[in-house]
């Protein structure tokens, strides 16, 4: 669901890191020198992969498009889809990109059909959830979310939140804090 940032969590990690180990404090610290932030996922809806309580380490994104970001399906991306300046902080997992046709069902379930190979994925199938049966063609710029928690999660299957455009993106999650490990949440770019 929400995600929260908080710096003075950066300094602590990485401390944490200097006193564990001293090559993975450098790693770490070398990240957070370029850049990259933490943030709190209070939800359940990215379980397993991300465990509710769960901190990830991710690096900041600012596009126009998504080829500029270089985004992928099954990229962790923290999204703001607050409103009138207010910051509402999400995370998800990418499962549409612009071109694609998302149809999603009244049980909650969800195709992406992709627009460069004609290839159906589908998603949150036999989850029991229900969904506000639909089919959206993504527009230029615009992006489809899911939780990996399909029952826990709020995400684009809501006329609510729906497509979500690239400008909103915050940062790509590179990893989760497990104890004093960080564990990739995928292959990085």
């Amino acid at each position: 669901m929400r995600a929260r940032a908080f710096w003075f969590q950066s300094l602590a990690i990485a401390l944490i890191m200097a006193l564990t180990s001293a090559s993975r404090a450098e790693s770490v610290l070398e990240l957070l020198l370029m850049g990259y932030d933490t943030y709190d996922l209070p939800s359940r809806s990215m379980e397993p992969l991300i465990p509710a309580g769960s901190t990830i380490l991710a690096d900041p994104l600012r596009c126009a498009n998504a080829e500029e970001c270089e985004l992928t399906y099954g990229d962790i991306l923290v999204f703001d889809v607050g409103e009138d300046g207010e910051q509402d902080l999400w995370i998800k997992s990418l499962v549409g990109l612009p071109g694609d046709l998302v149809a999603v069902h009244a049980d909650g379930a969800v195709d992406v059909t992709s627009a460069t190979d004609g290839v159906v994925h589908r998603h949150c199938q036999d989850e029991g959830v229900k969904g506000d049966e639909r089919d959206v063609l993504l527009a230029d710029g615009e992006l489809f979310f899911l939780g990996m928690n399909c029952p826990r999660s709020r995400d684009s299957r809501s006329v609510h939140i729906g497509a979500v455009h690239v400008s909103r993106i915050v940062c790509r999650a590179l990893y989760r804090l497990d104890g004093f490990d960080f564990v990739p949440l995928h292959e990085a770019p």
